[in-house]
């Protein structure tokens, strides 16, 4: 009967737990923190993201930004979390030349003459004259990612970044959040925009 007891104690925890985690993000996502104007003419729905942070705080959400699309990237957060500054990296694959393997081969010295042509013993061989070693290197190559920050909301003049897409690509997209009073907690969004890119019109030639 205890044993039924604790459980359904268990149980409710969880299940109010599960409504307080819900209730936070709703509460979130209805914040504005945001000049609607910055909005502009973007779609936002996809991969926004919204969360509850405290001071100290760090949140890196990895998106990716699609080629013939226009982006719109901004955060806004809560005035209570202080200055929060908004970074975008980059990815960028490369590679790089490595050794994958080094072999060694003992091969004899043979003895040469004067002119610099072997000498044959009497049984018309070679004559041996010690030996070295010959190494061999066995190349490959090594894909790595290197990762380059492309916008600081601290550093910009703008409160966003904006980017024609020409090739599809990963970011990361970085909330930090400066250190504080650990008690305090406040709604962050980090507002991710789209639109189909405008084509150049073409002039025909007359």
């Amino acid at each position: 009967m205890k044993t039924k007891l604790i459980l359904k104690i268990f149980l409710l925890t969880i299940f109010l737990l599960n409504i307080s985690s819900s209730s936070f993000s709703q509460r979130c996502d209805k914040k504005r923190f945001y000049d609607k104007k910055d909005l502009g003419n973007y779609d936002y729905r996809g991969q926004s993201s919204y969360s509850l942070l405290s001071p100290g705080d760090t949140v890196n959400l990895k998106i990716v930004v699609y080629s013939g699309q226009d982006y719109r990237i901004f955060a806004a957060c809560d005035p209570t979390l202080g200055q929060v500054e908004l970074k975008i990296i980059k990815q960028i694959k490369k590679r790089k030349k490595i050794i994958k393997q080094i072999t060694s081969e003992e091969v004899p010295i043979y003895q040469k003459d004067e002119h610099g042509e072997l000498v044959l013993d009497e049984w018309g061989d070679y004559i041996e004259n010690g030996s070295k070693t010959l190494y061999d290197t066995i190349w490959g190559t090594k894909k790595y990612i290197e990762t380059e920050s492309i916008y600081s909301s601290i550093n910009s003049s703008k409160p966003f970044w904006d980017k024609k897409i020409k090739k599809t690509q990963v970011l990361i997209v970085k909330i930090i959040v400066p250190e504080g009073d650990g008690d305090i907690a406040g709604c962050s969004s980090i507002l991710i925009g789209h639109k189909a890119a405008r084509k150049k019109p073409k002039f025909k030639k007359m």
